[in-house]
């Protein structure tokens, strides 16, 4: 005999619950922006450009010129020379040579090349100043002209959450509330670190 129960019972309806934990699930969810390619090329070409322009204006400002090249020489010679006298002095260590207050005393020689040192690095570091701040000014100048028109548009996206501190970066004056978006200031920093080593 087949028995049949009519009209069905509870538990053989279909239940729509899992339906409306899905929708309550997907509206929950932060809203995806739209990622804007056409801005996201422009500002990886500009971040190119102003590397390359940096790197054209520290050649022209220090690295051709010759009294660069002579200051340069000095400083490898002189660092030459002083890693030199230290090994030296490690292979066959001398008496210490004590003083009239009974401290120990440099050595003349050692002493001589490390002034000798420390003014072929700091004339070098005065040589390449110049272009230093050039080249600031340069960065500068590219990225407040990049914020100004790509301020506020969602440009790539990370395929997981950043940390808390650098999604304050990455996330800066961007709509909606995922935190994966990524704005032009991370995406211009990103460049300036990849493409500089590469120049």
């Amino acid at each position: 005999r087949c028995l049949s129960v009519w009209p069905p019972t509870a538990h053989s309806a279909p239940s729509a619950r899992p339906m409306d934990e899905f929708a309550e699930a997907a509206a929950a969810a932060p809203a995806l922006e739209e990622i804007d390619y056409h801005a996201l090329a422009s500002v990886i070409g500009y971040a190119a450009l102003s590397a390359m322009a940096c790197e054209l204006v520290n050649y022209l400002l220090v690295f051709r010129r010759d009294d660069y090249e002579r200051k340069a020489s000095n400083f490898r010679k002189a660092n030459a020379r002083l890693e030199k006298k230290k090994q030296e002095d490690e292979v066959t260590p001398g008496a210490a040579k004590l003083g009239k207050d009974g401290k120990e005393k440099k050595d003349k020689k050692l002493v001589q090349l490390e002034r000798e040192f420390e003014t072929a690095n700091r004339d070098l570091m005065a040589l390449s100043m110049r272009s230093q701040v050039v080249t600031a000014a340069m960065h500068m100048m590219a990225f407040f002209a990049l914020k100004t028109h790509y301020d506020g548009i969602v440009l790539a996206r990370l395929p997981f959450e950043p940390f808390k501190f650098i999604q304050n970066i990455s996330h800066r004056n961007l709509p909606g509330t995922n935190p994966r978006d990524c704005g032009m200031i991370f995406v211009y920093m990103l460049c300036g670190m990849a493409i500089k080593p590469s120049l």
